[in-house]
Order: structure tokens, then C-alpha cells, then sequence
């Protein structure tokens, strides 16, 4: 199992924070004040949430006056992981799959159509 595997929901929850700052780091202090408005946790609960990921790898700590919490795996490297090991599992690493099960069950607005459109023209393009 990958490491990119085992990140749970409310892990998410605090990666989501760190990706926002876009690697500058955060204190313990800084990611509860973030969190306070979505999640009612604990400060016992966010240190242990941060120290899992720490140790899972996900996050970098470093300790100078007080402990500073900065992201160590990129917001666009999980989502491009997770994507891609959910068509694998889901759609037997078919895209064309996912996206005719997307339209069918009528996910894709018209304007979704457009832009995937464009977008995939823009891709073939470039890929020439």
C-alpha cells in the first residue's frame, strides 16, 4: 500500500489547510484557528491528527520556538494519485469510462460538456 493511500477524512481536513498556505509553514495554533469555523476539535485532537501525518509522511514538522507544520506531499500529487488509483480500481483504467459514467448519470452540465470539450481539444493540441 502506498503511503498516498492512507490519509483519512479528517487528515484531509488539515492537509487541506497546509495546501492553502501554499508551503509556508503553520503552527498548531494557526491550523485549530483555520479549522474552527468546519471542525470542532480538540487541540489534543488536531496535535494527534498532525502528528499522523507526520508520521505517515504527509506533513514535515519543525521545531524552533514551537513546532511549525508545513505540507511535504503537494496538493496537486494527492489529488493526481487518488485520481488515478480510483479509475484503476472503479473504471479498470479507463477515463472514457468514467466520463460515459459521468453522462449518464447525467453529472455533466451542459457547460461541463463545453469545457471538457475544450479542454481536451487544448490537450491534443499540445500533445500534437
Amino acid at each position: 500500500m502506498n503511503n498516498l493511500d492512507r490519509m483519512g477524512n479528517a487528515e484531509a481536513e488539515i492537509m487541506k489547510i497546509l495546501w492553502k498556505r501554499n508551503g509556508e509553514p503553520a503552527t498548531s495554533s494557526e491550523i485549530l484557528k483555520a479549522l474552527k469555523d468546519r471542525m470542532e476539535w480538540s487541540r489534543s485532537t488536531t496535535l494527534t491528527l498532525l502528528r499522523r501525518l507526520v508520521e505517515k509522511g504527509f506533513v514535515t514538522c519543525e521545531k524552533k520556538e514551537i513546532f511549525y507544520y508545513t505540507a511535504f506531499v503537494s496538493e496537486e500529487e494527492y489529488k493526481h494519485y487518488q485520481t488515478r488509483n480510483f479509475i484503476e480500481r472503479i473504471y479498470d483504467g479507463s477515463v472514457k469510462n468514467l466520463i460515459s459514467a459521468l453522462c449518464r448519470g447525467n453529472s455533466l452540465s451542459e457547460k461541463d460538456i463545453e469545457e471538457l470539450q475544450d479542454y481536451l481539444k487544448q490537450e491534443a493540441e499540445r500533445n500534437g
